[in-house]
């Protein structure tokens, strides 16, 4: 990514958008999210080209999908996949109920400043 005058990667912006004027860390934030907008067609076909092959890969060693052969490569044995979803009901549920509380009490707390 070109950013005054010079080519970086991501890594080599880091020190842009930690550094202390606030212009060069909006400047080197749009550069990097430019690149991704430049991009998208061809992340977008990688992220296609990926999910087809490990479906395929899955489908031939008699998987339905990618989730159970990524457990099996992953020799899970502590949690099963079921768990997995269990897990993150509960975290939707107890996070849209404190999104909810928040934003309940943060307007509540400003119309008592007010």
């Amino acid at each position: 990514m070109e950013y005054e005058g010079e080519t970086y990667n991501f890594a080599g912006l880091d020190k842009f958008r930690v550094a202390a004027n606030r212009q060069v860390r909006y400047d080197a934030t749009r550069v990097t999210w430019q690149w991704f907008v430049d991009n998208r067609a061809q992340l977008d076909r990688i992220y296609d080209d990926q999910v087809k092959l490990r479906d395929g890969m899955a489908k031939k060693l008699g998987f339905d999908d990618f989730i159970g052969l990524a457990y099996k490569r992953m020799k899970r044995v502590d949690y099963s996949q079921a768990d997995v979803e269990k897990f993150r009901n509960a975290v939707r549920v107890d996070v849209i109920r404190w999104r909810i509380n928040y934003a309940s009490n943060r307007q509540s707390y400003s119309k008592s400043i007010a």
